[in-house]
């Protein structure tokens, strides 16, 4: 999914420049940060991008033409309608982005808020589909896929501008664009792609797609985040967690638990190479594994478990991520999904994930939680949710001794390849949790 944060629009006063002479040189210097927070109305904008109507509408603001009405695949209120090919006949009436009877609401930032004259008025967060057509300059096809193209940007200090607006200097694009100089402004405002890369708009010589876990497509595309070193800033370790191992030891056979105390020893001999987080341990797949008693009691009727994993190969017969006592609970990657054992009181479960198809030699994030308030264990890929199994409950839980890395019991489904960054939280992790420790790359969490 998309998340592109914007900054604000510029005033109604570039609109009053551009229809009255010389009203310019009276203006106050434009900094791209408007007095009213709503959309850039300038012309070029307007008609190009809404299809709106000058004159007697001068100044009107949005949702002074009462309540809307589809008719013909075009969107009508009290003062016109609107052709179909237009954005807002698309996103009220083909595409249903919004309830056409509240009428045209306004612009708030970069969020929009419906208009007043329906049962239910209320304003979208900024990655809504109807917050980027009617507020950030994206357009919608007759298919009602979202596309932006707002010319070639360039820099007025520290935020990045278009013919849209300007952002604020916080925002993703200027701060890879204008601070950090890691994009080029000339390529414009480009997109995200449905699996999270991020492509440059075609306004310079050489545009470029970038790959889902490039820092790039991180920060423009799944919320990472830039430190002032231009670097991918850590993410904040989310609440509840009950064990860590960074597995950033240089030599064995200690594998540390920095939250828990649960300290894990190496058996059979993984070995500490380069992980996606500092260190990572490899596992050959014959013997190799880390085996942490518990420290202290574990409730896991709630849970999450996460880590990055890097298989050599793939196995269906199942290889262990990590396994609670013996076969108590255990992540398991079955062939290229995943499986979660878990046996709370009275009822056990094993469910596996459809889609997540994870590949050999590449580093992966991969998470499951478990909740019983929503009655759900979700399987999350790289930050995207990919799988939800309904019907889970517990009543209670079962004892373990502790945790093992890297094999399953009995000595079965053992790992070969590279892990690191395992948690264990004894809660369910929201989605915006999940994506942020992804989004944060080789960052990882903040120790």
């Amino acid at each position: 999914m998309t998340r592109l944060r914007l900054g604000r629009s510029i005033s109604l006063w570039a609109l009053f420049a551009l229809l009255v002479p010389g009203l310019a040189g009276a203006l106050p210097p434009l900094r791209g940060y408007p007095n009213d927070g709503r959309k850039p109305l300038d012309a070029s904008f307007l008609e190009a991008q809404r299809g709106w109507e000058f004159g007697n509408q001068l100044g009107q603001k949005f949702g002074a033409c009462g309540s809307g009405q589809c008719i013909g695949g075009s969107f009508c209120d009290s003062c016109r309608c609107y052709s179909p090919t237009t954005d807002i006949s698309r996103a009220f009436c083909q595409c249903r982005l919004a309830d056409p009877s509240c009428g045209l609401g306004e612009c708030v930032g970069p969020n929009y808020c419906t208009g007043p004259y329906c049962t239910n008025s209320l304003c979208y967060i900024d990655t809504a589909p109807i917050s980027q057509v009617m507020c950030q300059g994206f357009h919608l096809d007759d298919r009602c896929n979202l596309h932006r193209d707002c010319g070639p940007g360039y820099c007025v200090g520290d935020s990045f501008c278009d013919d849209c607006l300007c952002y604020a200097p916080s925002a993703p694009i200027s701060q890879l664009a204008c601070r950090c100089h890691r994009l080029d402004p000339s390529c414009g405002f480009g997109e995200c792609l449905p699996n999270g890369a991020y492509c440059e708009a075609g306004h310079c010589p050489a545009p470029v797609c970038y790959a889902p876990d490039y820092f790039i497509s991180l920060v423009m595309c799944q919320g990472g985040s830039l430190d002032c070193n231009c670097e991918l800033q850590c993410a904040t370790p989310p609440p509840g967690m009950r064990a860590w191992w960074p597995y950033d030891e240089p030599v064995g056979p200690g594998a540390s638990d920095i939250v828990g105390g649960n300290n894990g020893v190496h058996q059979g001999g993984p070995t500490p190479q380069p992980g996606k987080v500092a260190g990572g341990l490899f596992f050959d797949g014959v013997d190799d594994r880390v085996v942490a008693p518990l420290f202290g009691g574990h409730n896991y009727m709630n849970l999450t478990v996460d880590a990055w994993i890097r298989p050599e190969a793939l196995s269906a017969a199942g290889m262990t991520v990590i396994e609670y006592g013996s076969f108590v609970y255990a992540l398991i990657l079955e062939g290229s999904e995943l499986r979660l054992v878990i046996q709370p009181f009275p009822v056990s479960f094993a469910p596996i994930s459809s889609g997540a198809n994870i590949a050999p030699g590449t580093w992966t994030h991969v998470a499951v939680t478990a909740s019983t308030a929503t009655g759900e264990i979700r399987f999350y890929v790289d930050g995207n949710l990919v799988t939800v199994f309904t019907g889970y409950s517990a009543s209670g839980f079962v004892g373990g001794s502790g945790w093992v890395t890297g094999m399953g019991s009995f000595g079965n489904r053992l790992f070969h390849g590279t892990i690191d960054e395992v948690e264990i939280f004894e809660r369910a992790l929201t989605a915006d949790e999940i994506r942020s420790i992804y989004a944060a790359g080789s960052a990882g969490k903040c120790k």
